[in-house]
C-alpha cells in the first residue's frame, strides 16, 4: 500500500518529466508503476520511485537504437 500511495504522489511529475522528453508517457509510466510496485529492489521511498523511473527510462533509451 505503501508503494501506491507514493507512486501517486509523484505521478504527475514523473509523466509530465517523459512528456518532455517527448516519450510514449503513458506506456512508460505504467511500466515504472509495475517494476516499481513488484520489484523490491526499489525502496519504498522517493529516491526508490525516482531510481526506478530514471532506471526504466534507460532502458527505454537503449531499446530505441
Amino acid at each position: 500500500m505503501e508503494r501506491e500511495v507514493l507512486f501517486m504522489e509523484w505521478r504527475g511529475f514523473i509523466l509530465s518529466s517523459l512528456e518532455r522528453k517527448g516519450c510514449n508517457s503513458k506506456r512508460l509510466l505504467l511500466a515504472i508503476c509495475i517494476e516499481f510496485r513488484t520489484n523490491k529492489k526499489y525502496r519504498p521511498t522517493d529516491k526508490g520511485l525516482l531510481k526506478c523511473a530514471n532506471d526504466i527510462f534507460e532502458k527505454h533509451l537503449t531499446t530505441q537504437k
